[in-house]
């Protein structure tokens, strides 16, 4: 009984403290914006993305590179209510230049079942090694699928110093813009603009 005790009492405090990070989160003035991780990402549209060199040698950075360039337009503070944003690409860039090649591309059948999952993002957040008192923020991306016109997303924050991930979750919007670079960044484009806080 007490043992059960114990637990229950562990429980409870795992989950105050875990609302207390989202609530500190949300309340937090200041974010470190560490870019798109495409590190277990999948690509289904195999003649849309090229070859697996031209997407990982070429699109992958593209589209990090873009949101770097143009940061009134993909404006972390305005869409997600942070007043000072830090920006460092540095750690994602350096990931997704080892992306497996040999497993980027799936066929349409296999990338509706493809999913990424909770513990999956933790896993990737617990190799960001960035030096920051304070939350991050990392978009995930978990699929780009033409066929379906879909891009799945995974909005993620997390306590830098300590690597726990706070709040993670999947967004699916349709993409949309003119040529491959442009049509999937349109994609994290309507992610900044639908995303809430809930």
């Amino acid at each position: 009984m007490k043992k059960l005790l114990n637990v229950l009492l562990l429980a409870v405090l795992t989950l105050t403290i875990c609302g207390q990070s989202k609530d500190e989160l949300i309340t937090s003035e200041s974010i470190l914006w560490l870019g798109i991780d495409f590190t277990e990402a999948r690509f289904e549209g195999k003649y849309d993305f090229g070859s697996p060199d031209e997407l990982t040698g070429k699109y992958v950075t593209a589209w990090n590179q873009v949101l770097m360039q143009e940061p009134e337009k993909f404006n972390i503070g305005e869409y997600f209510g942070f007043e000072d944003v830090e920006t460092d690409f540095g750690i994602a860039l350096k990931r997704n230049e080892n992306l497996d090649k040999e497993k980027i591309f799936l066929s349409a059948g296999e990338i509706h079942d493809y999913n990424l999952n909770e513990d999956k993002i933790q896993k990737i957040v617990s190799e960001y090694d960035a030096e920051y008192d304070g939350y991050a923020l990392l978009f995930v991306v978990e699929s780009f699928s033409k066929s379906a016109v879909l891009a799945n997303i995974w909005i993620t924050f997390f306590h830098v110093p300590t690597k726990e991930v706070v709040l993670t979750k999947k967004m699916s919007v349709e993409p949309g813009g003119f040529g491959v670079r442009n049509y999937w960044t349109g994609g994290v484009y309507k992610v900044m603009k639908e995303w809430e806080f809930n």
